[in-house]
């Protein structure tokens, strides 16, 4: 019996505090790797917030032996049908504020034709069937967070997201170097509005988080023949 790899990148402990704690893990620093107590083949990396760190310590810490990696962490909604604390399975991400001002105007990083890309997709194939139950979404990842409203419905009609992190589209590009299988898990911690903590629900989507990431890890470890 041969139990698969799987790496948990995360870039905070506070966004899987529960996580660790089952798996007796006490983080000393950011931008570190992690091995669980409690199962041998999983392995936790804490990378520090936004797409800099995401990067450098995915290309730090991760190898080609992982089966599956999962960034799992809180998410702002743009969209206000979705369920605050609901979690979502991101198939789709892109760097929103990649490209170039011109006047008024903006050019998407595509637009100016200089090779590569700003828009990335998750990999699954073998552990798909353990992330169905979860709606998916479209996001984008952002240096500075929205809480302006011509922001918001300048990004919105630019990209039509649904979802925005500050760390995912930095972990699908890293994670399409190695030879794995890989997506986002994100709860919805708040609205994309007008900053109000008072309306936020961080505390709702941790818990929510953790426990669909727990269902995951030992459904896919139940399984195994």
């Amino acid at each position: 019996m041969k139990l698969p790899q799987i790496l948990i990148i995360s870039a905070t402990e506070f966004e899987i505090a529960p996580f660790l704690k089952k798996h007796h893990i006490a983080v000393s620093k950011k931008m570190k790797l992690y091995k669980s107590a409690k199962i041998k083949n999983l392995s936790i990396l804490i990378t520090g917030v936004g797409m800099v760190n995401t990067a450098f310590a995915m290309g730090v810490y991760c190898k080609n032996n992982y089966d599956l990696i999962i960034n799992a962490g809180i998410a702002g909604s743009f969209n206000k049908k979705n369920t605050l604390g609901a979690v979502h399975n991101i198939t789709k991400d892109c760097i929103s504020e990649l490209g170039a001002e011109d006047g008024e105007s903006f050019i998407s990083f595509d637009k100016l034709q200089l090779g590569g890309t700003q828009h990335f997709k998750n990999k699954l194939k073998k552990y798909a069937k353990f992330f169905k139950i979860y709606p998916t979404a479209s996001a984008i990842t952002v240096n500075t967070v929205h809480g302006n409203e011509k922001t918001i419905a300048n990004v919105k009609q630019q990209y039509q997201p649904e979802l925005e992190s500050m760390e995912g589209a930095a972990f699908f590009m890293a994670a399409a170097f190695f030879n794995t299988e890989y997506t986002q898990l994100r709860s919805i911690s708040n609205y994309v509005e007008k900053r109000d903590k008072s309306k936020w629900r961080i505390k709702l989507a941790i818990k929510n988080l953790n426990k669909e990431l727990n269902t995951i890890i030992k459904t896919i470890y139940n399984e195994v023949p």
